[in-house]
């Protein structure tokens, strides 16, 4: 590869509804403005967009009649596209919201955009692996959702994490050099991943994912280091208007590729606050980010996993043989 490892940004949930939908088409306010450098300067860039991009009615939903509804207008895709975001993960639980036909506009939104949709969209389709090459290396990516707040409908699907996605990710990791696999899973504002997160994440792992990065908690969750692949239980809100704390802590997942049996080089999240009555997410560094960083330190502590700091964001230290927490150099390790 030319130029070095293949850099990934990767960010949790973005709804571009409520106060923000308004705000982007009366005020053209733009909800990545501080963090555009970090997105578009990435090789390639990924988000759960947790909202329908339609203009479709509401309708019933008696089976879930509780669940908030989440609707972004189909121009919000191109905001989505300005900000450098490449992927969008389409396979979580607000997808059917707005019946089959949010879910297909959504799909057609995001397309028209330029912006990959994945994990979702026609019945036909909601399976197939992303599979792109980037400056010689080959980059598959996979979507799966645990669960969805109402049904699908007619002619549209998200992809369902089950027993097929494992051996979906095996299919896929002969295909490609690195498989990232997104999952919509877990419980809410909840701080560590269940046992059945746990143990389902390691199967994705031993079946050939290289990444995983998970969402829905609407908080940061553990980070785990297993078989040298990072495992991102959740990156928690990303663009969801104004949070409180812990809900407001957040980060962008940064990782380096390579070819070979070690492929991920470097993982590290680069701490964000979501800051202002419309929740901007704002990267920070210093006391502002020690809350954040603390998040991850001690959600993690259960995995022994290796942490460091460095120039402002927090790593995995793949230098040691296991997950167990070292000093080097400069870097501080977390304890």
């Amino acid at each position: 590869m030319a130029d070095g490892p293949v850099t990934v940004s990767a960010v949790g949930d973005v709804a571009l509804a409520w106060r923000v939908d308004l705000a982007i088409r009366q005020h053209q306010y733009d909800p990545f403005r501080e963090v555009r450098a970090a997105l578009s300067g990435a090789d390639l860039a990924i988000a759960n967009v947790e909202c329908v991009m339609t203009e479709a009615p509401e309708s019933a939903q008696p089976e879930r009649a509780g669940q908030p509804l989440i609707r972004a207008h189909p121009s919000s895709a191109r905001v989505l596209a300005n900000a450098g975001i490449d992927v969008a993960s389409v396979a979580n639980n607000h997808a059917f919201d707005f019946g089959a036909r949010g879910a297909l506009d959504t799909h057609r939104a995001l397309r028209e955009a330029g912006v990959i949709p994945l994990g979702g969209g026609r019945a036909e389709d909601a399976r197939e692996p992303l599979i792109r090459e980037v400056r010689g290396l080959r980059v598959g990516a996979l979507a799966f959702a645990q669960q969805v707040n109402h049904s699908p409908g007619r002619g549209a699907r998200v992809a369902w994490l089950d027993a097929r996605s494992v051996d979906e990710v095996r299919a896929l990791k002969a295909r490609v050099d690195v498989v990232l696999v997104s999952v919509h899973w877990g419980h809410e504002f909840v701080e560590t991943p269940t046992p059945g997160q746990v143990a389902m994440a390691h199967r994705l792992v031993d079946a050939g994912a290289d990444a995983i990065i998970g969402h829905h908690p609407h908080v940061l969750q553990s980070v785990e280091r297993y078989n040298d692949r990072p495992i991102i239980y959740s990156l928690g809100n990303f663009v969801f208007g104004h949070q409180p704390t812990p809900r407001d802590l957040s980060a962008i997942l940064e990782l380096s590729l390579q070819r070979g049996a070690r492929p991920i080089v470097r993982a590290a999240l680069r701490p964000v606050l979501l800051e202002g009555r419309l929740g901007t997410p704002t990267p920070v560094t210093g006391r502002r980010a020690a809350p954040i960083i603390a998040r991850i330190r001690a959600s993690s502590r259960r995995f022994r996993t290796a942490l460091i700091e460095r120039d402002g964001v927090i790593e995995l230290d793949f230098s040691t043989a296991t997950a167990t927490t070292t000093t080097t150099g400069s870097t501080r390790a977390a304890p």
